[in-house]
């Protein structure tokens, strides 16, 4: 085949020859973006004759499922973090008032925050209440407690234990709400304490605690009037309430303690067992401390059969209020059924005759006294008569005391406010009470020896504290005791205020997480602005109050987007291919 004729060349003009692999576009446009890219014009144009890679300007794109996983992730963000600000905003006022149960770990402050919130040392034994409410409990062995029916809103939970080497006085005020997880979360309550040993338990425990009923009166034959005495170790009786009958198990009646009570058997006769009643004593939460006990009481002075068996001759004597007086005057009750009148005599002579109503007369006893002793026995011998016939003649004791009971009490060195343990010595004593500082006196209770007296955290070094014994006489003793407080002051962990606190910096935030999730979200949904779907990212964290859900739809949102990033069109890549396609259009046009 002959050559052909060679092309003749302008003047000027060089003629090269290039493999078609050779070409490439420009070196600007090697993204796709063309001319409108900002690139040189020129090049192959033709998609089948460019490199693989690029894409020629208005080429429709690949659509995946990723943007739209993406999109999901940042949208159902935004709606955790609006759930979550509407039910910070509501709980406050829901739980107003409703009953929760309070629950958490005690766990030792040093341990607890020196390690940035790691270690935790359970501590059992402590006593915790919340202010205004008699309700209370002991951490167990391992340092969790339950408090019941604590009503919703801002309470002050306090934190008691008892000898320690340093007292216990720490204080939260909180905020009980519901719990909308449905789950429960015991929370630990870090309580400070110096020295702390993890090891250290509750004091040996209490003396079971003992009743005792004084007989006082006879108002009637089928009637006895009371006061009962209760031991307790654990602090003062207030509000606790006194069951009695006559069956085991079975309380006719109900009185406050510190109450005296007039309790008629049930056979109304004269002829029951008046010899015991049956006694529990309840707290003011609801159990027993001493429960089902017999309580024995001295004879009726007449027997079983009451002032009614007394008949003429025959006298039945009773002394009111007990046998033992503190005055120069006692008064004894006289029955003899028929009697007109009685007389009596503490000495060689008697005295004159007293009417008697229905055969029975409440008589002052003028007693002598001795200036030797303080105190004595009197015997008393009284007698009744019908008209001019005298009957025969009964004799009654009485303890004549003028004497105060011998009392001491102590601290020991190593006590611990907020709960003072004082020892106490009252031989002669039936009853003690004490007074604490700046406080009233605690209810007359059964001597015992030993009493643990609730401090104030006043700040100062020391306490005093007062107590008295009295006799059965009814004298009284007073001593002092001194207690050395070595409690820290209050450890008060402002949670309700940081609650708040955090309602005004973490809702602000949630809400700019709210705003950058929905956007990331829509840019998703659109695939346009990729800087925007990635800033919706952090925002899913935001959202959800950088928790471990919102760490899932951060992760999620951003692996979709970065997987998809081919799929986004840039806002200036669109501005540009539009203004190429109108150049073009108009070029087609001329």
């Amino acid at each position: 085949m002959p050559d052909p004729e060679p092309r003749e060349e302008q003047p000027g003009m060089t003629v090269e020859e290039v493999e078609v692999a050779e070409l490439e576009p420009p070196a600007d446009d090697k993204e796709g973006e063309g001319a409108a890219g900002g690139g040189t014009p020129g090049g192959f144009r033709a998609g089948s004759l460019g490199p693989a890679h690029y894409t020629p300007p208005g080429a429709v794109r690949r659509r995946t499922w990723k943007p739209m996983v993406a999109a999901v992730a940042l949208f159902l963000a935004a709606g955790w973090g609006i759930a979550s600000v509407s039910i910070q905003l509501y709980i406050a006022d829901s739980a107003e008032g409703e009953p929760m149960l309070l629950e958490g770990i005690v766990i030792d402050y040093d341990d607890y925050y020196d390690s940035n919130y790691g270690k935790v040392t359970e501590v059992p034994g402590v006593r915790v209440t919340v202010d205004g409410m008699n309700v209370s409990a002991v951490s167990d062995a391992d340092g969790k407690f339950e408090l019941k029916d604590v009503p919703g809103g801002r309470v002050t939970v306090r934190f008691h234990m008892r000898e320690w080497d340093r007292a216990v006085n720490a204080s939260f005020d909180t905020y009980i709400y519901r719990d909308y997880t449905g789950g429960s979360d015991r929370r630990p309550f870090p309580v400070k304490v110096r020295d702390l040993d993890p090891k250290a338990t509750r004091p040996d425990e209490p003396f079971q605690p003992s009743l005792e009923a004084r007989l006082l009166d006879w108002p009637t034959a089928d009637t006895v009037s009371l006061e009962v005495l209760v031991a307790s170790y654990d602090g003062p009786l207030d509000g606790y309430v006194v069951s009695v009958g006559e069956l085991p198990g079975v309380y006719r009646m109900d009185f406050a303690y510190g109450d005296t009570v007039n309790y008629t058997y049930l056979a109304q006769t004269g002829t029951g067992s008046y010899d015991a009643l049956y006694m529990k004593v309840t707290s003011p939460t609801g159990g027993a401390i001493i429960n089902g006990t017999r309580v024995p009481l001295p004879q009726h002075p007449y027997g079983a059969g009451g002032w009614k068996s007394a008949q003429f001759p025959e006298v039945a004597t009773f002394v009111v209020g007990g046998n033992a007086t503190q005055g120069s005057t006692s008064t004894v009750l006289v029955h003899s059924t028929g009697a007109t009148e009685c007389t009596y005599r503490a000495g060689p002579i008697w005295q004159p005759w007293t009417p008697m109503t229905d055969g029975e007369v409440r008589l002052p006893v003028l007693l002598y006294s001795t200036p030797s002793s303080q105190s004595y026995d009197v015997t008393l011998h009284v007698m009744a008569r019908n008209g001019t016939v005298n009957g025969t003649v009964g004799t009654v004791v009485v303890l004549h005391d003028d004497a105060n009971p011998a009392l001491a009490a102590t601290v020991p060195a190593n006590a611990t406010a907020l709960f003072a343990d004082v020892s106490i010595s009252a031989p002669d004593a039936d009853a003690f009470r004490y007074s604490m500082p700046g406080g009233g006196w605690s209810e007359w209770q059964l001597v015992a020896d030993r009493a643990l007296v609730p401090l104030p955290d006043t700040g100062r070094s020391t306490a005093t504290i007062t107590v008295q014994a009295r006799d059965l006489a009814g004298n009284v003793a007073e001593a002092q005791a001194t207690a050395t407080l070595t409690a820290i002051k209050g450890q008060d962990e402002k949670e309700y205020a940081r609650y708040v606190a955090n309602l005004r910096v973490c809702v602000p935030l949630v809400l700019i997480g709210v705003i950058f999730s929905a956007l990331g979200g829509w840019a998703c949904w659109k695939r346009r602005r990729p800087g925007l779907a990635m800033l919706g990212s952090l925002g899913a964290m935001l959202a959800s109050g950088f928790t471990i859900w919102g760490a899932i739809f951060a992760v999620v949102a951003l692996a979709a987007i970065t997987l998809s990033r081919d799929e986004f069109e840039e806002a200036r890549s669109a501005a540009a291919a539009r203004a190429a396609a109108a150049k073009e259009e108009g070029a087609e046009e001329k």
